[in-house]
């Protein structure tokens, strides 16, 4: 990928976290809550320019793949999934 200096790029993934999950999430609490799972999220930043050449605002470009892990009340997906851009 080509970017220019103005770009940037800024992924994550919990690939290499094991350790970090496991010291950060005890047995006891995956009884009673459900630790999602983030397999890659990315974000791009270009900026906006104005026909002078001027930085106005910012292009954001977002990815996301992840499993929630269990069963996610039908409440909070009616609250959250419309919001989710396609």
């Amino acid at each position: 990928m080509n970017f220019s200096e103005d770009e940037h790029l800024f992924v994550l993934s919990e690939r290499g976290a094991e350790a970090s999950i496991k010291q950060n999430f005890s047995e006891e609490e995956a009884k009673d809550h459900v630790l999602a799972q983030l397999f890659v999220a990315g974000w791009q930043f270009q900026p906006v320019r104005s026909s002078e050449g001027e930085v106005v605002g910012a292009r954001v470009l977002y990815l996301i793949c992840a499993d929630a892990g269990g069963s996610i009340p039908q409440v909070i997906q009616d609250m959250v999934g419309p919001k989710q851009a396609l």
